[in-house]
């Protein structure tokens, strides 16, 4: 499980998490087996952050898959 912990502010000054495709993908994927709940607390993430990446699927698969590649 690899995370990226970029250090980006929000407009409200809090720090932001930055995650690589990667660790969105498996995410994903974990959800899909278990559930999102589940999968938010393995992978230490808010539940509302993995049904963003759900509704993306998608273009973070194809975004991995072009990284991947380079």
């Amino acid at each position: 499980m690899s995370t990226s912990h970029d250090a980006a502010t929000s407009h409200k000054g809090e720090k932001k998490q930055s995650f690589t495709m990667s660790f969105k993908y498996e995410a994903i994927e974990y959800a899909e087996r278990e559930s999102n709940r589940a999968a938010a607390k393995k992978h230490k993430v808010e539940v509302k952050c993995i049904r963003e990446w759900h509704q993306n699927k998608q273009s973070i698969k194809e975004l991995k898959e072009k990284h991947k590649g380079q």
